[in-house]
């Protein structure tokens, strides 16, 4: 995540957050750049929570992980864990998935995204680590990799089908001292979201699972 300002909210992912009744989970920095991850376990209930005052700041890139393991919700900042929740089963939404906004709302992220990656079934981080400085691959469990090509294309197996909302573009300009980015290069505010996905989403499982927006 490469952010340009905080002045509003910034949502990172969001999964049937647009409404009251499809509810599963948000991911997003607040204007003070703390990072949020909100739930439902209903569809209708909501619970935020801060995962951490994450000191981030704009015009740098930032490696950004939400990682369950077992019974707790962790975040990493640049590889340094923050304040870890207690987990619990997500609503299992029938909504798409929104990367860099909340559907219905004026939450988009001012600023870059690259290499953004879920995987199901590993808590890929459990301790300290140094961020990954080449582009993320699919590992074991990987149900979407994107954010990293000319086109907006899902790089995991199962190689979803991506709508551009609007006239998304990708760009290969190098920001700070990274390439391969993806921000509305039109003008024009748009988005893009991933058809059908519920990659980390289950009322009745539980396990581990992560949501990655590496920098490469």
């Amino acid at each position: 995540v490469y952010a340009l300002s905080f002045a509003s909210t910034r949502v990172i992912v969001d999964a049937g957050y647009e409404g009251t009744t499809q509810r599963s989970y948000l991911v997003y920095f607040d204007t003070s750049s703390n990072l949020h991850f909100a739930y439902s376990t209903t569809g209708s209930n909501n619970t935020d929570t801060i995962l951490g005052s994450t000191g981030v700041v704009t015009n740098s890139w930032i490696h950004v992980a939400v990682v369950r393991n077992g019974s707790t919700v962790t975040p990493y900042l640049n590889g340094v864990a923050g304040t870890s929740q207690t987990a619990e089963n997500l609503y299992a939404t029938t909504k798409p998935l929104y990367i860099n906004y909340q559907d219905g709302q004026s939450s988009l992220l001012n600023g870059y995204l690259s290499n953004y990656r879920v995987v199901k079934g590993t808590a890929v981080y459990t301790n300290t680590f140094t961020p990954p400085s080449a582009p993320l691959t699919a590992i074991s469990g990987t149900s979407l990799l994107t954010l990293q090509n000319a086109t907006i294309i899902d790089n995991s197996t199962n190689a979803w089908s991506i709508s551009n909302t609007g006239s998304v573009a990708m760009t290969s300009a190098t920001v700070g001292t990274y390439s391969t980015i993806a921000n509305d290069s039109s003008g024009n505010s748009n988005n893009w979201t991933p058809n059908n996905i519920q990659a980390v989403t289950s009322s009745a499982t539980t396990y581990d699972a992560m949501i990655e927006i590496g920098r490469a």
